[in-house]
């Protein structure tokens, strides 16, 4: 009988301690997952250090391209490095400061992107801040989220997210308050962006 896939929610977790740490090692990794504070749900499921061991072995399978998307976001070395465009400097240092107030430590290069994407889409208003508005940084880490699962997993959370942009600015659309329904069984799935943890950095950072 085949190993069971370990749900993404650790292959994520896993995946962003090794792309800012790229010496550590899958017991070193244990540790740290551990040591993040887990319910009794996730002590349950927390990968053993073997399973820490496959995992690694898919990620030494990935493109630098792909891994590139896990690092945490630094100015101006994520611009200088070709991470993201100069021109997202302003937005990717908006949700720095918002993930910094609610104590999330940094955002990845993946869900700065996004981000970015979403204020092409809905630009913030003169008067706005990235505070008041916390909706487009929801929208940007669900879609980081989904786009790290790959094309099987863009369904009906996108469309919804299309439809809260496409009617912004009506006042008598029903998408005008943002409300993306996750279904129950994905949930899990998408558990890593929607509520991140801080993670611990590389210790010569």
């Amino acid at each position: 009988m085949p190993t069971p896939r370990t749900p993404d929610v650790w292959r994520s977790r896993i995946f962003s301690i090794k792309a800012n740490d790229p010496r550590i090692g899958r017991r070193a990794i244990l540790q740290r997952l551990r040591g993040q504070g887990l319910g009794p749900e996730e002590e349950e499921t927390c990968p053993s250090e073997r399973t820490i061991g496959r995992i690694l072995e898919d990620w030494e399978n990935k493109t630098e391209e792909e891994r590139r998307q896990y690092f945490f976001f630094r100015w101006p070395e994520a611009m200088q490095e070709g991470l993201l465009p100069w021109e997202a400097s302003r937005a990717a240092l908006d949700l720095l400061h918002e993930y910094d107030r609610q104590g999330l430590g940094r955002p990845s290069v993946r869900v700065v992107r996004w981000y970015w994407h979403v204020l092409q889409a809905l630009p913030l208003e003169r008067d706005e801040n990235v505070d008041r508005h916390p909706r487009r940084v929801e929208m940007a880490r669900i879609l980081a989220a989904i786009d790290e699962l790959g094309p099987s997993a863009k369904t009906e959370e996108v469309r919804q997210i299309e439809m809260n942009l496409a009617s912004a600015y009506d006042p008598n659309s029903p998408y005008r308050e943002f409300n993306v329904t996750v279904p129950a069984n994905r949930m899990m799935d998408i558990h890593d962006i929607l509520n991140p943890r801080p993670q611990k950095e590389a210790a010569d950072d």
